[in-house]
C-alpha cells in the first residue's frame, strides 16, 4: 500500500484502511460496433500514462449478478 501511494499521490484520498487497489473496465454502455471508436476517442482526449509493479493479476466477469474469477 506503501508503495501504491507513492507512486500514485494524486488519487489517494479519504482511502480506508482496507483499500484494495484495482483497475475496472466496463464496456457496457459503449454500443455494439463501437468499441475502437471509443478507444480512440479516449486515447485522443484522455490520455492515461502511468506504470506499477504488481504480484499477479485477476480478471473477472459477471456472471448472474456475481463477480467470478476466469
Amino acid at each position: 500500500m506503501q508503495d501504491f501511494t507513492q507512486q500514485f499521490p494524486s488519487i489517494i484520498f479519504g482511502m480506508k484502511p482496507d483499500f484494495n487497489p484495482h483497475v475496472t473496465l466496463a464496456t457496457r454502455d459503449i454500443p455494439e460496433g463501437k468499441l475502437f471508436e471509443a478507444k480512440a476517442h479516449f486515447e485522443a482526449n484522455h490520455p492515461f500514462n502511468e506504470t506499477f509493479t504488481t504480484k499477479g493479476l485477476t480478471a473477472f466477469r459477471l456472471v448472474k449478478g456475481w463477480w467470478e474469477p476466469l
